[in-house]
């Protein structure tokens, strides 16, 4: 259990984390010195209208970490966030081409870790109104969801490694919740209070690994072997820049792309680009560097996908 004495949780490699002082010299003293990259806080990035209905088994992108994933009839929706704001400054790129109302009936909910581009309460409470869905979190993050309106009894958290039994009234649906390399805080008091992780969703022949958020690691070539065959694997490839602050916990598109290699699974969803301006590489970027990856490494386009926002692969 990657837990402390104290109640905090940490990384496989415990000495990696971003460190205040690092935050601070991006957002403050770099910001005032001038070293930081300038880039426009919006960019066109490609939409399509969505099809949720398409297909049993299918993964549809709505934009940032937010997926429909739909495995033999089953709907499971991860880290929803339709909010057009985070925060201050930091604005909804592209508008969620669905929203909780819109989408189709939901039977499960998986929320990677809490920070508010990945755990957001306007949108869980409105899925929560809309479907009543079951919710699976890493440890800790429970905390929100049962303070936000969600029943206890609706919502499991994991640890590392762990497997839940039956979630929903789909005996067959296996969850299991794997490492990744981040870290968690909302407030000013509660850093690493509560865990972060990746999913991976098994039903029949389907396997669907989730990262969420995650820096390059070793984690990845551990995840293929104690899982085995993955089919489909939803990796993020932006908020990279500046990479000396930024590497720890998030990945560039080459990172991203030896993350695909080392899970060896058979294909890629990119996730986590063009939605929100987290970070000072352009919204419109990662996808370009992802594809001089694929061009260098000779991977098929088929295999390590760039979906517009709204599009639709089939399993």
């Amino acid at each position: 259990m990657p837990r402390r004495d104290d109640g905090t949780f940490h990384n496989l490699d415990p000495t990696v984390h971003p460190g205040l002082g690092k935050a601070l010299k991006w957002a403050l003293v770099d910001r005032i010195a001038g070293r930081r990259r300038k880039s426009p806080a919006r960019a066109e990035v490609p939409v399509t209208a969505p099809q949720p209905d398409a297909h049993r088994n299918a993964v549809l992108w709505l934009g940032h970490a937010t997926a429909l994933i739909s495995l033999g009839g089953l709907r499971i929706l991860t880290d929803p966030v339709f909010s057009d704001r985070l925060g201050p400054g930091v604005r909804r790129n592209v508008a969620s081409p669905l929203n909780a109302a819109t989408l189709p009936p939901l039977d499960l909910v998986a929320i990677s870790h809490n920070h508010r581009d990945h755990l957001d309460k306007p949108s869980v409470v409105a899925v929560e109104e809309a479907h009543h869905p079951h919710w699976v979190v890493p440890l800790g993050v429970e905390r929100y969801l049962v303070a936000w309106g969600v029943p206890a009894e609706r919502v499991t958290s994991l640890d590392w490694w762990d497997e839940s039994g039956p979630l929903i009234d789909a005996p067959d649906l296996r969850v299991t919740c794997v490492p990744a390399q981040h870290w968690s805080q909302r407030t000013a008091f509660d850093r690493n209070k509560s865990l972060w992780g990746g999913f991976v969703f098994r039903l029949d022949r389907h396997v669907v690994y989730f990262a969420g958020d995650s820096g390059y690691f070793d984690g990845f070539s551990e995840i293929a072997r104690r899982i085995g065959p993955i089919g489909m694997a939803l990796l993020p490839i932006g908020a990279y820049d500046p990479e000396w602050f930024m590497r720890p916990q998030h990945m560039n598109p080459d990172e991203a792309g030896q993350a695909f290699l080392d899970l060896a699974a058979e294909r890629m969803v990119s996730i986590h680009w063009g939605t929100f301006k987290l970070t000072d590489e352009p919204l419109n970027e990662p996808p370009a560097r992802f594809d001089a990856w694929r061009t260098r490494t000779r991977v098929e386009d088929s295999r390590a996908l760039v979906l517009p926002i709204g599009g639709l692969v089939t399993l």
